[in-house]
């Protein structure tokens, strides 16, 4: 959701910075994260390049390209980006559709989990920002990608990794409602 959000307050180039950000994001994605979901299992987690080679990691470095040599896109290209958000919140909303949402709105970690995520993050990376004498453009930019709710990805992941759907799906409603 940062990315419309950013696209609508200070226009295309924000959302070429945040994927930047994103870019350093998704490498701790596949590969912390991937680590803890998978402590639990038997196996053990080894990284390797094919993990860190991602369409997002790939699509960043095209999009890199793309600004570098200034090469113009068909707009047919905004319409297939504009539905990043729907189909986000499709894949949440397949997850709601087998959960109840009651217990999202009456585990009290859940509200926990969201203050922490939509007040503290981005209060945190407010003062690193300032402290760093960060350009108050990428600031706010920054600030903006760490105010947003969860994103479907953390859900993907943890489909995909057999890690426990349910507390996540409700940490997702929470924040974003």
């Amino acid at each position: 959701m940062g990315y419309p959000v950013l696209l609508d307050v200070f226009g295309q180039e924000a959302v070429f910075y945040a994927s930047l950000i994103h870019m350093a994001f998704n490498f701790f994605v596949y590969t912390y994260a991937i680590m803890c979901l998978t402590k639990g299992d038997d196996s053990e987690f080894k990284l390797n390049f094919k993990q860190l080679l991602t369409p997002g990691i790939i699509l960043i470095f095209v999009g890199i390209f793309i600004y570098l040599f200034d090469i113009q896109l068909p707009s047919t290209i905004n319409s297939v980006g504009s539905l990043t958000a729907p189909l986000s919140m499709m894949m949440i909303g397949s997850s709601l559709a087998v959960y109840p949402i009651k217990d999202s709105f009456t585990d009290w970690r859940s509200y926990v989990f969201a203050f922490v995520r939509l007040m503290i993050v981005p209060f945190v990376t407010m003062i690193m920002c300032r402290l760093l004498h960060i350009d108050a453009y990428y600031a706010n930019i920054t600030i903006i990608t760490n105010a947003m709710p969860v994103g479907s990805m953390v859900l993907m992941l943890a489909t995909q990794y057999n890690a426990n759907v349910k507390i996540v799906t409700r940490n997702i409603v929470v924040s974003t409602l």
